[in-house]
This record gives C-alpha cells, sequence and structure tokens, in this order.
C-alpha cells in the first residue's frame, strides 16, 4: 500500500509475514533520487500485543534505511510491518489517489 501525503511525500506499508526470517528489501521510486528516507517499525514478534503490563510493546519506533544507489535499502524483523516515508518530513496528512 503506497499514499502520497499532501506535502509531496510518500508512505509505503511494507510487511514480513515471516515468522522467524528477517527480510532484507530494497524500494525504489523514480524520480526521487535525492528525496530523504524514514523507517517507522512495529512489532517484535507474532504473538506480541499491546496491554496494561505492555502498553509499548506493539509501538512505532524509528529504524535504520541506508541508500544504495538508486535504492533505499532496510530490514524488517520477523512478523513486522513498517512505514517507509519518501520525501519532505513537511505537510503532513494524505492525499489517497
Amino acid at each position: 500500500l503506497a499514499v502520497k501525503e499532501k506535502g509531496g511525500a510518500l508512505s509505503i506499508l511494507l510487511v514480513n509475514r515471516s515468522l522467524d526470517t528477517t527480510l532484507e528489501t530494497s524500494v525504489k521510486i523514480a524520480g526521487a533520487k535525492d528525496a530523504p528516507a524514514q523507517l517507522l517499525l512495529t512489532g517484535g514478534g507474532p504473538l506480541d500485543e499491546t496491554n496494561e503490563d505492555a502498553s509499548a510493546r506493539v509501538s512505532p519506533r524509528p529504524a535504520p534505511v541506508r541508500r544504495e544507489g538508486d535504492a533505499w535499502k532496510m530490514e524488517l524483523p520477523p512478523a513486522s510491518v513498517a512505514r517507509l516515508r519518501i520525501g519532505s518530513p513537511e505537510g503532513g496528512g494524505l492525499v489517497l489517489q
């Protein structure tokens, strides 16, 4: 799933469905060669949940994303969901197209 934000940034939802394997993946977007990127990651295991005893267990946290040539590369832990945001962090809001 990808959505374009009002400010022009692109948010992409990435999912690693594997229960035991870290996924190394890359994303290429035409025309976004010099754009900054941020990765937010959630989850740590397939049975993780948020409750009164562990209120932040399944909460977004920054994760490393690196630029290699014309692609952004990242690792997604098992059973994780991530949002890769490419472009300016300004603007906010989503424009569904």
